[in-house]
């Protein structure tokens, strides 16, 4: 909340559609005060950077946004997500440690990403863990250039799976101490959340509604496949920190790859309604 102006911008360029936010700060809250969409037309042989830009600029203009600082969601294939367990590190040591977790972690030099870090658990208790981000510095610069051309000005650029999370937790949706899924399903990529007591953990794959829409019932099979795969490599990872009961207490399904049969799919899967 302290970043968070008295209104606030937000776009999001994905694969098929690019959607558009404004948020203002009331009294007791903040209130969504203008969301538009536009579909990115599917011809190859149009120019999509010259498209893009033209659509943006429609949202802009229809929904009447005079503000020229916006926030950006970046996709999550498009990035790269790290969660790194710390042990013992004092306060004054954390920025050094994590950079060196970044250098051990990010595939590529530091001077090629963007980065930053979070603590997900805030106590002091003798191990700490935390979530490290990163982007090619020529992606942001792109996705800059494009909001240069309009004389708009980035102000924030988040992971789009993180994003979906924090607005969960902040409109308190769910129950900490139970373990949630969120899966994200959009054009070409799919978000996998796993939430459980302050904790998250991310993945994102290909498999997605294109996928879906092409192969039919395979690409619904491989679709749950690919989350139960990610489900048992998730508690593998955690070891002896995964919950006692590998079951999922809430499930929330959003994306506009959504589709009309996945619900029962889900239930049938897991056994658990989506929300």
């Amino acid at each position: 909340m302290s970043r968070f102006k008295t209104s606030s911008i937000a776009l999001d360029i994905g694969a098929r559609f690019i959607k558009l936010v404004e948020l203002k700060k009331e009294k007791g809250g903040i209130m969504l005060t203008k969301v538009g969409m536009k579909e990115i037309p599917r011809d190859l042989n149009l120019d999509r950077d010259k498209i893009i830009t033209q659509l943006i600029s429609q949202l802009l203009s229809e929904n009447r946004i005079k503000s020229r600082s916006v926030n950006m969601s970046v996709n999550g294939q498009s990035v790269f997500v790290r969660f790194v367990k710390l042990m013992q590190v004092k306060e004054d040591k954390l920025k050094q440690t994590m950079k060196f977790e970044a250098q051990n972690q990010i595939p590529f030099s530091l001077n090629e990403v963007m980065w930053d870090w979070s603590l997900l658990d805030k106590g002091k208790n003798a191990s700490r863990k935390a979530v490290i981000v990163a982007i090619k510095k020529n992606l942001v610069e792109e996705m800059v250039s494009k909001l240069s051309s309009l004389k708009l000005s980035t102000e924030f650029i988040d992971v789009a799976p993180i994003s979906v999370y924090n607005c969960m937790a902040f409109n308190e949706d769910y129950n900490p101490e139970n373990m949630g899924v969120i899966l994200d399903i959009g054009a070409r990529t799919t978000n996998f959340i796993i939430f459980n007591k302050g904790n998250i953990w991310i993945r994102s794959f290909p498999i997605a509604g294109e996928r879906i829409e092409e192969a039919k019932e395979q690409g619904m099979d491989e679709l749950l496949s690919e989350v139960e795969r990610s489900l048992e490599y998730y508690f593998m990872q955690q070891g002896e920190d995964a919950p006692k009961e590998k079951k999922i207490d809430r499930f929330f399904l959003t994306g506009g790859g959504l589709m009309e049969n996945m619900e029962a799919a889900f239930i049938s899967k897991f056994s658990v309604k989506p929300q």
